[in-house]
């Protein structure tokens, strides 16, 4: 999901944001300890997206699976900080990024009305409003 890019964003854009980035870290994570155990997430996967959804599920039954059952032999690898990891999932050139469509701004705005109505999460609303007045008691006080 491509974020908002522009300055000045309502304060609705920035919380969609901050929830995109935390989703986006959580699934790099994820694929980052699939691909240091299944080999198959090393490459691209020249399948249909419904099948490839079908190996991402199974890959993480399975790990999960073996994780609860055989903790002494089934281990999942860490990464050696010392080599140089680089991003498990490819990064975007740019020829591919530009076809960021109509269709995928609107699940983005549907999303933003997510996050900020039933998806709220109060304690981000909180830290906003605090800031909020803060700056508003700076700038009485000048």
């Amino acid at each position: 999901m491509k974020p908002y890019s522009r300055r000045d964003l309502s304060y609705e854009e920035q919380i969609s944001n901050y929830r995109f980035s935390r989703a986006r870290r959580v699934v790099e994570n994820t694929f980052g300890i699939l691909a240091n155990v299944f080999r198959v997430f090393h490459t691209t996967i020249y399948l249909e997206p419904e099948k490839v959804e079908k190996v991402v599920l199974a890959a993480c039954a399975l790990h999960n699976y073996l994780r609860h059952t055989c903790r002494e032999t089934y281990i999942s690898p860490v990464p050696d900080k010392s080599e140089d990891n680089e991003s498990i999932l490819p990064s975007c050139t740019r020829s591919m990024c530009n076809n960021y469509s109509h269709a995928a701004n609107e699940i983005r705005d549907e999303l933003k009305c997510y996050f900020n109505g039933v998806g709220r999460v109060e304690w981000r609303m909180h830290r906003h409003m605090t800031s909020e007045l803060m700056l508003q008691i700076v700038g009485s006080s000048q």
